[in-house]
């Protein structure tokens, strides 16, 4: 049997933060974020928005964006709507993430419980664990899986789980 070399075709380097907003606390007045990672936002209930180049996307329920590192944008959270939502920032190498566009991606339901558990076990080890440990390499590696499934999906190399 031949095996060939993993590629790493996302290659993450490092989690550098992550979040779990449940809800978010509305921030009324829009404001301008640039950093120099990738940001993925996933929304699991309610919609913010984002302003980039001019163009307003709409984020709702079951849906990711993704932004890159030293892109500046501006977040908008509409008043009457209770956000729930997880954000992980990292360090990626992969120039695969480049095909994800910038345009929010619809999960399949799979691909929603495997990226809200990991969100929830990522923002649990950021606020109790030192970074020494284990965990950073099974939340890079999960982050990693998710990626290579989605990127699976949406370019029809694997098919969507309902």
């Amino acid at each position: 049997m031949l095996f060939n070399k993993i590629k790493r075709t996302f290659n993450i380097q490092t989690i550098v933060a992550a979040c779990n907003y449940r809800p978010l606390t509305i921030i009324k007045t829009p404001y301008e974020e640039n950093y120099s990672f990738w940001q993925l936002f996933y929304v699991s209930r309610g919609q913010m928005s984002i302003l980039r180049d001019g163009k307003k996307e709409t984020i709702s329920a079951g849906q990711i964006i993704l932004r890159p590192p030293n892109k500046t944008s501006t977040m908008i959270y509409p008043d009457n709507c209770e956000l729930y939502m997880g954000i992980l920032d990292f360090i990626c190498t992969g120039k695969a993430m480049n095909s994800f566009g910038e345009h929010p991606i619809t999960l399949d339901g799979k691909e929603k419980i495997f990226l809200a558990n990991l969100i929830k076990e990522a923002t649990q080890f950021y606020s109790n664990l030192p970074s020494d440990t284990l965990w950073t390499e099974l939340i890079s590696s999960g982050l990693e899986n998710f990626l290579v499934r989605l990127y699976g999906r949406t370019n029809g190399i694997f098919p969507s789980e309902g």
